[in-house]
């Protein structure tokens, strides 16, 4: 027990010291949990996606997400669930730990994940990756948003002969932010919706905790966490409040939807 729990403790402290090297080691202990129990007794995966996060290795972090959702079927028993030649092809996978996940393609974070995991709206339950994929798509908006901003005011400040072609916008941004972020903005800002909306559907505790995490951290860790329970939003709060909650604009968003400071079921 005290071994399972080292990735958690090296998570907090990387916080708490901001230390990528300190977030490096959680995320070894994690993996190497996972390395050690397919079945993942100890719910080591849900602390990997925010750990990746926090070291900017979003499309990593995506990649996780999605072998997890789409192979983690047995939602009763939360288990990986392989087919025999995945096994055989995941153990040959060279690189320490991919085995645990295909290696992540570049900018793989701007796909569709409800295109890529089709059930994960009518069966997948647990928040923790829920709640990573929306920090990668907010960052994504972001990102976007805050260079169409900026952007915007310096065609502004342009001699009027300039501002005029609003033309440039475009091309300009897209030499920014790159192409397939423009051409997908309108998805991500839908996938974000979609997503606070499915995690408050599947626990109505997890996001309003974010904006009032007082009642949940106050009381002891639960020592096992069931998906849509107050339980369950400990974990979520200890791995997801540091990537969560510095994205520009997620605040906002919470308050538009809950208020400054909600009230929820938070009794573990």
């Amino acid at each position: 027990k005290s071994y399972a729990s080292l990735g958690s403790h090296y998570s907090s402290m990387a916080y708490y010291y901001n230390s990528p090297e300190l977030y490096e080691k959680s995320l070894h202990e994690f993996l190497s949990l996972l390395r050690l129990d397919w079945s993942d007794y100890v719910h080591a995966r849900f602390g990997v996606p925010a750990t990746l996060i926090m070291l900017n290795r979003d499309d990593e972090a995506f990649t996780f997400c999605r072998f997890w959702m789409n192979h983690s079927i047995d939602n009763r028993n939360r288990k990986l669930q392989l087919t025999p030649a995945e096994t055989e092809a995941m153990l040959h996978l060279g690189r320490q730990g991919t085995w645990l996940y295909p290696k992540a393609e570049r900018d793989c974070r701007l796909q569709d994940i409800f295109e890529l995991c089709p059930t994960i709206e009518t069966d997948y339950k647990d928040c923790a990756f829920l709640v990573a994929l929306v920090v990668i798509k907010m960052k994504l908006v972001a990102v976007h948003d805050s260079h169409q901003k900026v952007l915007r005011q310096v065609l502004r400040s342009m001699p009027d002969a300039i501002q005029c072609h609003a033309d440039l916008e475009t091309p300009i941004l897209e030499m920014l932010v790159g192409k397939d972020l423009c051409a997908s903005i309108g998805s991500q800002r839908q996938q974000v919706q979609r997503l606070l909306d499915l995690i408050h559907f599947n626990n109505p505790s997890v996001l309003p905790a974010f904006l009032n995490p007082e009642p949940i951290q106050s009381q002891p860790p639960p020592t096992f966490a069931s998906p849509g329970t107050p339980s369950e939003v400990w974990g979520v709060l200890d791995y997801s409040y540091p990537v969560f909650m510095p994205v520009p604009g997620a605040r906002a968003e919470l308050v538009r939807r809950f208020g400054t400071n909600p009230i929820y079921p938070y009794k573990i």
